[in-house]
């Protein structure tokens, strides 16, 4: 696929382009798929504190995640140095309660100022 969109861009004369993907669910090194970089998606593919038992739960069926934020600002990059360029993504907040009701992921603890 990038071979093909990188051939059609010269074609009509767009040039050279600059292809990144997604590190979304599927972690891949960019260049084993002919891209030239790849896009953190935070908090996908990122190990973040687990601290759901420590949080009182309002719904006693709850049976998502809960993490720390500030473990997740701090984590190191999702691919390796070597890996080729890796564009860091921010992740401000989450919680995906609404779209996984009872199993959702929530991060607590994020504060503009971090």
């Amino acid at each position: 696929t990038a071979a093909r969109w990188r051939t059609r861009c010269r074609e009509l004369g767009i040039g050279e382009i600059h292809l990144a993907f997604t590190l979304a669910f599927d972690s891949f090194v960019p260049r084993d798929i002919g891209f030239d970089a790849a896009i953190e998606f935070p908090p996908n593919n990122v190990v973040a504190r687990d601290i759901t038992a420590q949080v009182k739960r309002l719904d006693p069926n709850f049976a998502g995640r809960v993490h720390d934020w500030r473990s997740l600002a701090a984590a190191p990059p999702m691919l390796p140095d070597d890996a080729g360029t890796l564009h860091r993504g921010v992740c401000t907040d989450w919680d995906n309660e609404a779209r996984r009701a009872g199993r959702g992921r929530v991060f607590m603890h994020a504060a503009p100022r971090r």
